[in-house]
């Protein structure tokens, strides 16, 4: 026991410290969980359901919290590994959802890509031109479309690619409240890492 009293007196200021910034780290999420206990305790409606809280468990409680907070104390730091650790996964994980939604915003889906084509190609197809007998639509790529057009792909940068892609009748689509396009869909979609960032819709309707 000697060896223990001569370790304490030596590193006291390093202890003192330690326990301090365990003190610090730990007040918050322990007041933050006696108070959702207690909120959740006086909740007329849970009281409802689930009945009064036992006297017994009443008086553990402060215990608990008590055990709880010195238990956080000594070990805070592997209490911090596992917080930080669940922070980087909540934010792997919303990452990952806000991906897919970013994903879902397009019809297109990557096994619906043809091929990749040059710009100057696009606007030389002449099935990209719409023929009015009437001379009402211009006589420029995707008609009445055309501004669109020139907006969609002058935000082509670098790294990334123009795919024509062709969406058949009866095949699931990408869209976050529809899932089967009723009418064949053809279009382009601009691509960075076999991923669809940008699409223009040519015709067909979903």
């Amino acid at each position: 026991m000697i060896w223990i009293s001569n370790f304490l007196s030596e590193h006291f200021n390093l202890i003192m410290i330690y326990l301090v910034i365990g003190v610090v780290i730990s007040v918050k999420p322990l007041s933050s969980n006696i108070t959702e206990y207690y909120e959740r305790a006086n909740n007329g409606f849970i009281r409802g359901m689930y009945g009064e809280i036992p006297l017994k468990e009443k008086l553990l409680m402060p215990l608990v919290f008590a055990i709880s907070f010195v238990a956080f104390v000594i070990f805070w730091p592997i209490f911090r590994v596992f917080f930080i650790k669940d922070l980087i996964l909540k934010k792997q994980e919303t990452l990952l959802e806000e991906k897919k939604a970013e994903e879902s915003r397009f019809l297109c889906l990557p096994q619906y890509l043809v091929k990749k084509v040059p710009i100057a190609d696009v606007e030389a197809d002449t099935k990209n031109f719409y023929h009015d007998p009437l001379g009402i639509t211009p006589s420029i790529p995707f008609g009445y479309l055309n501004a669109a057009w020139l907006e969609f792909s002058s935000n082509l940068k670098d790294g990334e690619g123009l795919w024509e892609f062709f969406i058949p009748e009866g095949s699931e689509i990408n869209y976050k409240y529809r899932s089967i396009a009723t009418l064949s869909i053809r279009g382009y979609a601009r691509v960075q890492d076999q991923k669809i960032i940008g699409e223009f819709v040519v015709d067909g309707d979903e």
